[in-house]
């Protein structure tokens, strides 16, 4: 099958960093599975450096970046480029990433069918905060009840997609996968510096909770503390608050910032902690603790979002109410007190990322849902009018 995925916001890069958004790990590894079944894949995203056109699937620039999202509607430039290369390539289905993603495949789309993966969602409360906000709340509820079919990542955000008003028949839950053969138990082990490390991993914003893991370590004696993130927009101003916030606590020295590991480097560092924390204020993307669990590292963290599919309590890990942090550090303290039912989490979790996240099961399922589209009818057309004297930059 011929498949189009449209990114206007992430690019896959051929060394995705630890803790990149959950669009960012998508790129680099379900195309290249897609690929491997025999799908010819072409990733269309705007002008980023160090494309990667390796592993049978090509990536396409089809505009300028970087993409506004306040106001924004698809550029008649790029739209026009995307209809012109899918005739060409005999394109059979579009897969849209991200709601300007999504706004963009459907106006270029015509007859084409489209899915949609949102990879996270936007505040949805009644009265969005900023006008960003309300732009993205109207864009998602748009595309969720317009596009052929919406690929879930998680019971959480199927239930989230629902309530936006999208028909549940057109809707599956795929959850993001993991390189088995990259994050697994065997390999070298990062060296760590006093008898436990814990560590958190994920894009370095305000939203990611990083504050809790820091104070917990008052609690939590002998421990270290491994930040590792990645891009992030204001992820400079983020690094500086979190040094404050280290210097507040007074842990100087027990607590490491890094903001650069390349994923080739990654499994080296998941390998070398006792546990991995995950600890969003809103729903995480999960895809630390999923590398996390491949590794054999059990994830201790708040029971919300994508967190309550990938983790089993009292199995791979443990899950505590929201924003809990007494019982975050009772359960942190316990786990790392007990080797055993520590080594008996991680082993249990590198069998669930196997079986369930591997990337040739996430592959087969994300085939299933094409080809149950493509023998669908043609969708009604939808007519999104592009903004003529508008250009993404």
């Amino acid at each position: 099958m011929r498949v189009a995925m449209v990114s206007l916001e992430e690019q896959p890069a051929s060394t995705p960093v630890g803790g990149a958004c959950r669009g960012q790990s998508y790129l680099a590894d379900v195309p290249r599975a897609l690929a491997e079944l025999g799908h010819r894949v072409t990733v269309y995203t705007l002008d980023r450096p160090d494309p990667v056109p390796d592993g049978g699937v090509d990536v396409v620039p089809v505009g300028p970046g970087p993409l506004p999202h306040n106001g924004f509607r698809p550029s008649a430039a790029v739209v026009a480029a995307l209809r012109e290369r899918w005739r060409e390539d005999g394109v059979e289905i579009v897969h849209a990433h991200s709601w300007p993603s999504g706004l963009t495949a459907i106006t270029a789309a015509e007859e084409l069918p489209v899915v949609q993966t949102f990879h996270s969602l936007g505040p949805h409360g009644e009265h969005p905060r900023d006008p960003a906000s309300s732009t993205r709340l109207t864009a998602e509820r748009l595309l969720s009840r317009k596009v052929a079919h919406v690929l879930a990542d998680s019971a959480d955000q199927l239930g989230a997609l629902i309530r936006l008003g999208g028909n549940r028949a057109d809707m599956s839950v795929v959850p993001q996968g993991v390189d088995v053969e990259v994050f697994t138990p065997a390999g070298r082990a990062d060296r760590k510096h006093v008898p436990h490390r814990i560590a958190v991993v994920g894009p370095l914003c305000p939203e990611e909770g990083l504050d809790v893991p820091i104070g917990l370590l008052r609690v939590l004696p002998d421990t270290e503390l491994v930040v590792v993130g990645g891009p992030a927009p204001g992820a400079e101003a983020e690094v500086e608050r979190l040094r404050q916030v280290v210097r507040s606590h007074g842990m100087t020295g027990r607590v490491h910032l890094a903001t650069d590991v390349p994923r080739s480097a990654l499994a080296a560092l998941l390998r070398s902690c006792d546990v991995v924390v995950c600890t969003p204020r809103e729903a995480p993307a999960g895809t630390g603790a999923l590398e996390a669990m491949a590794c054999g590292v059990p994830v201790v963290g708040f029971a919300q979002g994508t967190l309550t599919d990938l983790v089993v309590n009292g199995v791979t890990g443990v899950l505590v109410p929201p924003q809990d942090v007494r019982a975050l550090a009772r359960a942190l303290r316990a786990l790392l007190s007990d080797a055993t039912r520590r080594d008996a989490y991680g082993i249990a979790g590198t069998d669930r990322a196997r079986v369930r996240y591997g990337l040739d099961r996430i592959a087969a399922e994300t085939t299933q849902v094409y080809e149950r589209v493509t023998n669908h009818s043609a969708v009604d057309a939808f007519d999104l009018t592009p903004a003529a004297d508008v250009t993404p930059g």
